[in-house]
């Protein structure tokens, strides 16, 4: 952890007491490497506060951030004031988007009502055609559209705002009108470190801190990719270090040059996303178990997780940062097989399906007279042949599982809710493993926090809409893996990388559209409009990625590189274009590896009958 180790040694030549220090870093994760770098170095006072600078930001607002569940809920109670007949589950399949693009208005742009009046006049000149006759139903409901958000998001700001409440763009609208009191009357002295893409809150924050001597800023750059202008990775940095913030006096740090040493770099061209998992035990041995502590996997593609582990069973100290998501677990595919029978009964149906039933009972962890049950029922459904089943027969082959009333039709939401939350609280009683008892609680907790925040408010929320509302909340969780992070193989995602450095690095699905990410952002606003106005456009994203990836691989000696060469469904086979680069810009020698997944004929011998 050179870096780190740099940043220590700087601070500890300063001040020998680091308790004077607020460290500002991009995540938490580096926090628990700097203490072992102060463990090994023999100090023994206080330790210098930590922040994420997104925690900072919050604190000068002085708002409470307000996301999820409860703020969709409050934003519907705002907008039904301005469009009366619009239900909570169309609210919810348009407004997650807009929320984002809202947050994108508040923090990167000088106003964002001045966007907003900017897309209603483009549409209204789209439909400049409408009074001679011209009949385009998109263009007007598009126009609809911004009418509406030009009167509901302002209006939405000044209901949070009476709360104190805020959306993370609020936070730093806010931050950024408190920001001179605030760096006026601090008596702190604050260390960021690390940091490439600053919003302009951030930026503006770091720059009056430097100029106020109160703060000093660490970066992690390297020569190869800051001195050429067209290394995308540079782009923010190479506009950071031209700061006249930045002197004689105070000279930007730090500028190292290690991306050019000897690096041992390795590109493997994989037929398959799972087959890249079974190169790993492969790639470790040639790494050695001694060098494991040193190593870092990196995988781009989440889902790779499991079959990740799989391949890894061997390895002794395995520890896992990423979390996996939740949404990917058999105990959600249940819950989602139970929402689809109660849409079925809520729409009239009075039978059952039984491959639906089948769904529920073979992914639901049971107790053994559960399993019972369901076995009998199987048995039972194929030796008669049943395909739809009434209640009242469910009742007589179903009727005495302990899970059972969740198959019955609900009378309202609540009352599904409550029978999720009984049930959870049930299953959390049988012998379970881990991942499922996370899996579960992470449920239950869910199925609670919704609960308490749909009370307050007088609108109806159907069966179908509470799905769409849990599916929103459930897609973005992820259980997360406890480990020691000091010692054994460290699997971890890109974003996790940050600040970090180790010998050994291994990269899977090293592919376009993986990294980077590409143009796939979910938007409400056109390129132009974000480029016009300063938002970050998917240009600027992928000059983030590019970052991450090259300062990962700065400091490293052994470097594998793996991408899923097979085209298939959404996936074109393309290795990223980073990889590309390094093959034919960087002065390293590149060694390609195909895998080719050969398969031995399967000899088929004619059948006999004795």
């Amino acid at each position: 952890m050179k870096f780190l180790n740099k940043i220590i040694s700087e601070l500890l030549a300063q001040n020998e007491d680091l308790s004077k220090f607020n460290l500002v870093l991009p995540g938490k994760r580096p926090i628990v490497f700097i203490k072992d770098i102060l463990a090994k170095k023999g100090y023994s006072g206080f330790l210098p506060n930590f922040f994420t600078v997104e925690d900072l930001v919050r604190e000068i607002s002085g708002l409470q951030e307000l996301k999820g569940a409860a703020l969709w809920l409050f934003a519907f109670d705002v907008y039904r004031t301005v469009d009366p007949e619009e239900d909570f589950s169309g609210f919810l399949k348009w407004f997650p988007t807009l929320l984002k693009d809202w947050d994108d208005m508040l923090k990167f742009a000088e106003s964002d009502t001045a966007i907003l009046h900017y897309m209603l006049d483009e549409e209204r000149i789209k439909n400049w055609g409408e009074d001679l006759g011209a009949d385009d139903e998109p263009r007007q409901r598009n126009l609809n559209f911004w009418r509406k958000m030009n009167l509901f998001l302002p209006q939405l700001k000044q209901e949070l705002l009476k709360k104190n409440w805020g959306t993370a763009g609020m936070i730093h609208e806010a931050a950024q009108t408190q920001l001179d009191d605030f760096i006026e009357n601090t008596t702190e002295h604050f260390v960021f470190c690390g940091f490439n893409a600053l919003t302009p809150i951030e930026e503006g924050l770091v720059r009056k801190l430097l100029q106020w001597d109160k703060a000093q800023c660490f970066f992690h750059t390297d020569e190869y990719y800051m001195q050429d202008s067209r290394q995308e990775s540079g782009a923010f940095l190479r506009e950071y270090k031209k700061w006249k913030e930045f002197n004689d006096y105070r000279p930007f740090q730090w500028v190292e040059d290690d991306f050019r040493k000897d690096k041992n770099i390795k590109v493997y061209e994989v037929s398959g996303n799972i087959a890249q998992t079974k190169i790993l035990p492969e790639i470790l041995n040639e790494i050695g178990e001694e060098n494991y502590s040193n190593t870092a996997v990196v995988l781009l593609d989440e889902n790779l997780l499991p079959a990740s582990l799989d391949a890894l069973s061997g390895v002794g100290r395995l520890n896992i940062t990423m979390g996996f998501p939740l949404k990917n677990l058999a105990f959600s595919q249940a819950i989602k097989h139970l929402f689809y029978i109660q849409k079925q009964l809520e729409k009239g149906g009075s039978s059952y399906y039984y491959n639906d039933l089948f769904s529920v009972l073979e992914t639901i962890p049971g107790n053994p007279y559960d399993a019972d049950i369901a076995r009998r029922f199987h048995h039972q459904v194929l030796e008669k042949n049943m395909v739809y089943l009434s209640e009242k027969r469910l009742d007589e082959h179903l009727g005495n599982l302990s899970y059972y009333p969740l198959f019955k039709k609900s009378t309202n939401s609540v009352d599904y809710l409550d029978r999720l939350i009984n049930f959870c609280r049930q299953l959390k009683t049988n012998v379970l493993d881990d991942i499922q008892y996370e899996n579960i609680s992470h449920f239950e907790k869910t199925f609670n926090i919704i609960k308490n925040q749909i009370q307050p408010y007088e609108f109806d929320i159907a069966i179908e809409t509470l799905e769409i509302l849990i599916h929103q909340i459930i897609s973005k969780e992820n259980i997360d893996f406890q480990g020691e992070p000091l010692r054994g193989l460290q699997i971890m995602g890109l974003l996790e990388t940050r600040l970090l450095n180790f010998k050994n690095v291994v990269l899977l699905s090293v592919n376009e559209g993986k990294l980077p990410l590409g143009d796939t952002q979910n938007s409400y606003l056109p390129f132009d409009v974000r480029n016009k106005f300063g938002l970050h456009t998917f240009l600027a994203n992928d000059g983030i990625y590019a970052y991450h990836f090259y300062r990962f691989l700065q400091e490293s000696e052994n470097v594998y590189l793996l991408y899923n060469a097979l085209t298939s469904g959404v996936n074109t086979g393309e290795k990223s274009r980073f990889i590309t680069q390094i093959e034919m810009e960087s002065p390293h020698k590149i060694e390609e590896i195909i895998i080719d997944n050969s398969s031995e004929p399967i000899e088929n011998e004619p059948m006999s009958v004795v």
